[in-house]
């Protein structure tokens, strides 16, 4: 019995406690949020803010280390030949030029390639030769004239042509260049130095340019009085000599 009181009193008491501590918690006070935390942060309007423009850098070349600039070279000068004749029809004095080794344009007989070999038409009154070379020949270098046995018959100093010392020239006037008394007739012309050492050397043949009829023994004329040799004239080495012609009394018989 005292038990069962005893029970029913703490059931009591368990409820009074409960009933207390819902009391306690409908009494306690909510906290109120603090202004910081109910106002919420106001925005402001966002403004965008202008950059000024940046310039565009340009790329900056890539530095070239300076090379070193060659000097230009010189172009070898060939080795050239010429050679012309004023002929004796034109009146034109020799040495009428005050640059005689230029050529004049007209009227000039030009050396000239025939069967291979150089040749020049004789009966004139000079004939220019002109020489260049890749370097300058030594002052005193002659111009030589030899016959077919390499015979130096006739020489001439070349003159350095005005301000080029590379090119050499010689005006000649011989008989036996402007005019041999021959048909044809083959020189050899040599370029040497004062040393006597050859620089270069070339044949022409110097030819009339023209042959007449051939006379009765089958040769050509005296190519100076254009007549032909006589029968009894014959030398042992011309041609018909110790030739029996026919006489009148040949074709009596």
């Amino acid at each position: 019995m005292s038990f069962k009181i005893r029970q029913g009193i703490s059931s009591v008491m368990l409820v009074i406690v409960l009933l207390g501590a819902l009391a306690a918690c409908s009494t306690a006070q909510t906290p109120e949020p603090t202004a910081a935390a109910t106002q919420a942060p106001s925005a402001a309007p966002a403004t965008a803010t202008m950059l000024p423009p940046t310039a565009t850098l340009e790329p900056s070349p890539t530095p070239v280390p300076p090379t070193a600039t060659l000097p230009p070279t010189s172009t070898p000068v060939p080795e050239q030949f010429t050679a012309w004749c004023v002929p004796a029809d034109t009146g034109i004095p020799p040495a009428a030029s005050d640059q005689p080794w230029v050529m004049p344009t007209e009227g000039m007989r030009t050396v000239e390639v025939v069967d291979g070999a150089n040749q020049l038409v004789t009966h004139n009154v000079s004939c220019t030769f002109v020489y260049t070379f890749a370097q300058a020949l030594p002052a005193g270098s002659m111009l030589k004239v030899e016959d077919d046995f390499n015979n130096t018959w006739l020489e001439s100093e070349l003159t350095p042509a005005g301000d080029n010392a590379n090119t050499v020239y010689a005006v000649l006037n011989h008989s036996y260049i402007v005019d041999p008394p021959l048909w044809t007739i083959t020189y050899r012309f040599v370029v040497t130095a004062p040393d006597g050492s050859e620089k270069r050397s070339d044949s022409i043949v110097f030819d009339k340019g023209w042959r007449p009829e051939a006379c009765w023994n089958g040769a050509l004329p005296n190519p100076v009085t254009l007549k032909c040799i006589k029968w009894e004239d014959l030398h042992p080495w011309d041609i018909g000599y110790k030739t029996v012609f026919p006489t009148p009394d040949d074709h009596d018989e």
